[in-house]
């Protein structure tokens, strides 16, 4: 046999054998079908996830988490439309749980002399604050705050203060 047809022959037998051309659905996949919240929830992070347990549980505040899915472009404190899942979710935790207040804490680039910093780093936390206010979360209910060094990956963090 012709070495050509040999590997035309392996090639058409292991096309064969990769099973169905279309992605089998998982689990995840039915249940984001269903339930909306669950795929906003999935693209938020686990910090969002982490959240929501914390809420639900009796731990007392403060307790402070941080961001794993909400970045900022450097020197820059819009939010990126890629972060308005992380946005929407929490957004809704915080509706649910109409007793919790929220200090939201921005981070600077590091890049920049430390004046510059503090002031990206309050602009990213009201940034921040702002969008959950425009997501229909109460204004009394957060607080923004810079934080006091850079933080890798230009995170930032919310403070649970009361629950």
């Amino acid at each position: 046999m012709k070495p050509v047809l040999l590997v035309v022959i392996l090639a058409l037998a292991i096309a064969a054998c990769d099973g169905p051309s279309e992605p089998a659905s998982t689990a995840a996949e039915t249940t984001a079908e269903r339930d909306p919240d669950f795929a906003r929830m999935a693209t938020a992070g686990k910090m969002l996830s982490d959240l929501q347990t914390y809420l639900a549980s009796g731990e007392p505040a403060p307790r402070t988490f941080t961001f794993d899915r909400l970045n900022f472009d450097p020197g820059s404190s819009e939010v990126r439309i890629t972060d308005q899942p992380s946005i929407h979710t929490l957004a809704l935790s915080l509706r649910k749980n109409p007793d919790v207040r929220v200090r939201i804490v921005g981070f600077g680039d590091g890049e920049r002399i430390r004046t510059n910093n503090n002031s990206l780093g309050m602009e990213r936390a009201t940034a921040i604050v702002l969008a959950l206010r425009n997501a229909g979360v109460e204004p009394s209910r957060l607080e923004a705050e810079a934080g006091r060094e850079a933080h890798r990956g230009r995170a930032a963090q919310l403070i649970v203060l009361q629950k």
